[in-house]
């Protein structure tokens, strides 16, 4: 799928409006979007209650950016070869004491090559997922999303507010080489929330949110070939069964397409205290509540799985430091679980009716905990008009997954646990209207589990489920595997006049594992990113 020209045209037209207005004088300054909102807490909460927040009148910006990743240090929904370009804007902008205004609308089209495997976009977010039982079928893949997020807040006085916000993010993925598969997707997020602050040392916030996504999947097979295709439906640990790929009787299906839906709902508890000496403990509480299915509700139509699970987490922002100064502390954990069922049914057709489902109970097939929790410090020093000199920091990251995949009577446990870690440095260097960035970075992760313990309810004579060990191997050894990475950056901004700025920049990472690899493709990945934009 070829990027819409018009995307890209937009930013040279709009560089050159902004060279117009390049004013002259002795010195003139720009601020740093991320670390506006870096300081701002209230702006990356799930409240948009809190979008009065905002320590200056606006802050926006807009980018085009291009990254090429090659290696086969990859997960299986990835590729050893591809490419991404996009475009985004994004504000946040205060336009009186009562109202202020976020918004971010972007693109994004990536292409990989010899791809196959996961049928859905993201099998880590899936209670249940399909793939192709073989690798050699794979081929080219593409993908396109488009984004729209847009909220509002509005002050009743210095203590009351209220806030409510909408993101919706829409595309398509597809498969180019038999068997094919198109998907579409959408998700849909909206929360609307309250924020009172009876002193400036305290505030608090509450907010309700509703999450719906639908990834709607189709396939069919082109050639003229005699070849039969396989899908391994997969209960959890690439563990479940084999089927056919023809017609409407699989999971499947060539004729129509069958939804994966999931909804969320639940909150946020926002709390922010502030002390002396700039001190201030920013905290968010979320709680949660999933359920979905896979497959068509009606009276004539297949729910084949259904799923349900809770999710809680917090996050807590710590700064501390003044105008020349400011640390940043980000602590954050989250702790979610997942069931899947199988429905067992039966369909009759009475001549002259519609086809009658009929269920009979159903059947546990994933029993799944995640954990994830980190740890981040970040440093800027020298700041000047929200801009720092000096940026510096490290983080700790650690996860883990743990599930029971079943096909009673069989079953399947696996449990991962890994560990990152890194540092970063940038330096900004200021010089009349320019500034040129430089930033160094290096990290190491390792993870540790089992990848499959296979065992049996009850003794059994019949045959063992369908098992993808070439998927199993090569994902656990992508989430265990330890590697060191390192990467560079460099960044040239121009201001033309105070708080408007173009920019260009590169950045390059590559990860390596310290063992040759045995399951993946390669044992290294490069991604190297082109950006250009302006702030304004």
């Amino acid at each position: 799928m070829r990027v819409p020209a018009k995307i890209y045209l937009i930013f040279p037209v709009l560089i050159l409006m902004l060279l117009q207005h390049s004013a002259s004088g002795q010195e003139m300054r720009v601020y740093d979007f991320s670390f506006v909102r870096d300081i701002s807490p209230w702006l990356t909460s799930g409240n948009y209650a809190g979008l009065g927040t905002l320590p200056t009148d606006r802050i926006a910006a807009a980018e085009v950016f291009f990254n090429k990743s090659d290696g086969g240090l990859a997960g299986i929904e990835e590729s050893g070869d591809s490419w991404q370009a996009g475009a985004y804007t994004e504000s946040n902008v205060r336009i009186s004491d009562r109202i202020a205004f976020c918004g971010k609308l972007s693109y994004t089209n990536f292409r990989g090559k010899d791809m196959g495997g996961p049928v859905l976009m993201d099998p880590s977010y899936n209670p249940v997922n399909f793939l192709e039982s073989t690798d050699t079928t794979a081929g080219m893949k593409t993908k396109e999303l488009y984004l729209l997020r847009g909220g509002i807040s509005y002050s009743f006085s210095e203590k009351w507010s209220i806030g409510a916000g909408i993101s919706y993010e829409a595309g398509n993925y597809a498969k180019r080489k038999d068997p094919r598969f198109l998907n579409s997707w959408m998700d849909m997020d909206v929360s609307a929330g309250v924020r009172f602050a009876p002193s400036d040392r305290f505030s608090a916030g509450l907010d309700l949110e509703y999450r719906k996504t639908v990834e709607s999947v189709y396939g069919d097979i082109y050639g003229t070939s005699n070849n039969m295709y396989y899908i391994l439906v997969d209960y959890g640990g690439y563990f479940g069964y084999r089927e056919q790929f023809d017609g409407d009787n699989g999971m499947v299906s060539t004729s129509s397409a069958r939804p994966m839906f999931n909804s969320f709902m639940g909150g946020s508890l926002q709390l922010d205290f502030k002390g002396r000496g700039g001190l201030r403990f920013f905290n968010e509480f979320t709680y949660l509540r999933r359920s979905g299915y896979y497959g068509n509700r009606g009276s004539g139509s297949v729910v084949r799985t259904e799923h349900s699970g809770n999710t809680v987490s917090w996050r807590g922002i710590i700064l501390f430091g003044d105008n020349a100064a400011m640390h940043r502390l980000t602590l954050s954990g989250d702790f979610s679980t997942l069931d899947n069922f199988r429905n067992n049914y039966s369909e009759s057709t009475v001549p002259g009716e519609s086809t009658e489902v009929v269920y009979h109970g159903r059947t546990r097939t994933l029993d799944r905990s995640d954990f994830s929790a980190e740890a981040i410090y970040r440093g800027y020093f020298g700041v000047r008009d929200n801009y720092p000199e000096w940026e510096a920091g490290a983080g700790i990251h650690a996860e883990g997954r743990y599930f029971t995949a079943s096909s009673y009577p069989f079953f399947r446990r696996q449990d991962v646990t890994a560990f990152r870690c890194g540092i970063f440095i940038k330096k900004n260097f200021l010089k009349g209207k320019n500034i040129i960035s430089a930033g160094a970075e290096a990290g190491f992760m390792k993870g540790f589990g089992t990848a499959a313990e296979d065992g049996e309810y009850v003794s059994s004579t019949s045959a063992s489920p369908w098992s993808g060990d070439s998927y199993l191997l090569r994902d656990f050894e992508f989430r265990t595997a330890a590697r060191l990475g390192g990467g560079l950056s460099l960044r040239y901004t121009r201001i033309l006049r105070d708080n408007l700025g173009i920019y260009a920049g590169i950045r390059d990472r590559l990860d390596h594992t310290l063992a040759p690899a045995a399951a993946l493709q390669s044992g290294f990945r490069n991604v190297l990113e082109i950006s250009a934009g302006c702030t304004f």
